[in-house]
């Protein structure tokens, strides 16, 4: 699509956790962006708010200009001195900055080929076997 200046990864307002969380955007129109994130517990949430929304800030506003992603480490540049980049040890894949970092950590965990993954609100959560451990 066209670039609309919209970045991929935002913060958002969580009203029911009562904090921010560094989400995904995964649609926009004119006068809305639908974001996608990760509650506190690891449950897909999705958003879509006004654009104008006092909810939705840019990354590093609210959350910590620090913070990586679970099983993402800052590692020494070698080809900008002075300067990190990310590398998911899972993957094995390396990013250049952190927004990168983030979209890519994101996208692996909200954006799969099942479309029922998602929790909708009002959906039972259960554990499903095999959650635990990591």
């Amino acid at each position: 699509g066209g670039d609309d200046g919209l970045p991929a990864v935002l913060e958002v307002f969580s009203n029911s956790e009562q904090c921010w969380f560094i989400a995904l955007v995964v649609g926009s129109d004119e006068a809305t962006v639908t974001v996608r994130f990760l509650s506190a517990n690891g449950d897909r949430r999705e958003k879509a708010l006004h654009r104008e929304d006092p909810t939705l800030a840019d990354l590093g506003s609210h959350t910590e200009g620090s913070v990586l992603p679970p099983g993402i480490l800052a590692v020494p540049s070698s080809s900008r001195p002075g300067q990190y980049s990310y590398l998911d040890s899972e993957d094995k894949r390396k990013y250049a900055t952190r927004d990168l970092a983030w979209q890519a950590y994101l996208e692996k965990h909200l954006i799969d080929d099942d479309p029922d993954a998602t929790a909708m609100e009002g959906s039972i959560g259960g554990s499903s076997p095999g959650a635990s451990g990591g």
